[in-house]
Formats: structure tokens, C-alpha cells, sequence
């Protein structure tokens, strides 16, 4: 994998809606010694977004099928 495309990753992650809680659940990892005991709150909340996230995908992808009927 080249750098460029680890860099495009990266930023895709960090612009995606859960970007910022991703950051902070790895700033409490980093601030708190890689406990992740100490970071429970930081990745229950990054979990919460993510799985938002993909049930609102989901919902918009049931409804740009059922706009577009079954066979497209």
C-alpha cells in the first residue's frame, strides 16, 4: 500500500461523521498509557456513532430501492 493512499484513508476516516470520536477514543488511548480500560466512555461513544451511521445507510439505500423498484 503507498503512503498517498494511506494518507486518503486517513482523511477519509477523520471526515467521516464519527471522525472526531475516532480521534478521541485513540487521543485516550494515547493520553492514558494504551489502557483502554481508562477509555471505555471515549469507545462506547465512537461504537454508538458507528453503528448510527450505518443503520442511517441503510435506511437511505431501503429507500433509494424502493424509489427505484425492484429490478432497478
Amino acid at each position: 500500500m503507498s503512503k498517498q493512499h494511506d494518507g486518503r484513508q486517513a482523511n477519509k476516516i477523520l471526515e467521516a461523521p464519527c471522525g472526531d470520536l475516532y480521534t478521541k477514543s485513540l487521543d485516550c488511548l494515547a493520553n492514558n498509557h494504551f489502557k483502554k480500560e481508562k477509555c471505555q466512555d471515549a469507545f462506547e461513544a465512537y461504537k454508538a456513532c458507528k453503528r448510527q451511521e450505518v443503520q442511517t445507510r441503510l435506511e437511505r439505500r431501503k429507500a433509494e430501492q424502493s424509489k427505484r423498484g425492484l429490478f432497478g
